[in-house]
C-alpha cells in the first residue's frame, strides 16, 4: 500500500496484516510513490510524483533496477499494471493518456485525450486481466474502458469497449478512481463519490 504524503510503501499479509515497510535498497529522498504493480519476475514498479515524474523498476531485493518515463513529461502518474510479456502501462492521469513501455523502459505506445471512442479524459487506476485484456478508469468519463493487449508494430491498444455512465443506480459511477482484477475475471471498481465498491463479471 503506497502513502503518498508520507513518501512510504507499507506490506501487509493476505490476512490484512501489516509486516513492514519497503525500503529501496538505497534511499530515494523525497520520493512520492502513488501507483504499485509487480511483474511475474516479482519486481515492483512504483508511480513516483516527486521532481521529475517517472516510473521506478525494484528488484526484489529493493534495488532500483530501471527508470521509466522520465522524459516524457509525466503528470500525475496514477496508475501501472504489468502485462504477461513484461509491458508496463501507465495512466499519465493529468496529460489524460495512457503509455506503454517495454521491458528496456523505451516508449512503445500510447493512447491520447479526447473525446472520441477510445480515448481518453482523466484516466486513473488501471489492472490487466488473465486474458491480457487492459482496464482502465476513467473519472472525467465515469466508466472503464477496455483494451486488447498492445500487440508487437502497433502503436496503439485496440480499443474492445466501456462500460459505465454517471449517476447513482447499479453500473453508473460517480468519479470512480480505482480497478482491480482477480484471478476469476471479476472487475471490482472504486466508485469513490458514490461510496462503494462495484463488481462486474463478463
Amino acid at each position: 500500500v503506497s502513502d503518498r504524503p508520507t513518501g512510504s510503501v507499507y506490506v501487509y499479509d493476505r490476512e490484512g496484516a501489516y509486516e513492514r515497510e519497503f525500503r529501496p535498497a538505497e534511499a530515494i529522498n523525497g520520493w512520492q510513490p502513488l501507483g504499485l504493480a509487480f511483474d511475474a519476475g516479482g519486481n515492483l514498479y512504483v508511480t513516483d510524483l516527486s521532481g521529475t515524474q517517472r516510473v521506478l523498476k525494484f528488484d526484489p531485493t529493493g534495488k532500483l533496477v530501471l527508470t521509466l518515463g522520465a522524459d516524457e513529461g509525466l503528470l500525475f502518474p496514477n496508475g501501472v499494471a504489468v502485462d504477461k510479456d513484461g509491458r508496463v502501462y501507465v495512466t499519465d492521469s493529468n496529460n489524460g493518456r495512457l503509455l506503454v513501455f517495454g521491458e528496456d523502459g523505451a516508449l512503445i505506445g500510447r493512447i491520447g485525450r479526447g473525446a472520441g471512442s477510445g480515448n481518453l479524459g482523466l484516466p486513473r487506476g488501471i489492472a490487466i486481466d488473465g486474458a491480457g485484456r487492459v482496464f482502465i478508469v476513467d473519472s472525467s468519463g465515469q466508466g472503464v474502458l477496455v483494451y486488447a493487449a498492445l500487440e508487437a508494430g502497433n502503436q496503439q491498444p485496440e480499443h474492445l469497449g466501456f462500460f459505465g455512465g454517471h449517476g447513482v443506480a447499479d453500473g453508473q459511477f460517480a468519479f470512480p478512481m480505482g480497478i482491480a482484477v482477480d484471478g476469476r475475471g471479476r472487475v471490482y471498481v472504486a466508485d469513490t463519490a458514490n461510496d462503494r465498491i462495484q463488481v462486474w463479471s463478463y
